[in-house]
């Protein structure tokens, strides 16, 4: 699960644009999407 949620973040889909539009806060620096993906993979496995 963590692989595909981290293929989401890295591809832009997560979050959807249309959250952003009201959340613009929402959008992630590089490194927060590898903060993020880190934790999912610590929390959940995956490689």
């Amino acid at each position: 699960m963590a692989n595909e949620i981290s293929e989401k973040i890295n591809s832009g889909e997560m979050p959807p644009r249309d959250y952003i539009l009201l959340h613009p806060e929402a959008v992630l620096s590089t490194a927060e999407k590898r903060s993020l993906i880190d934790g999912l993979r610590a929390t959940l496995g995956g490689r």
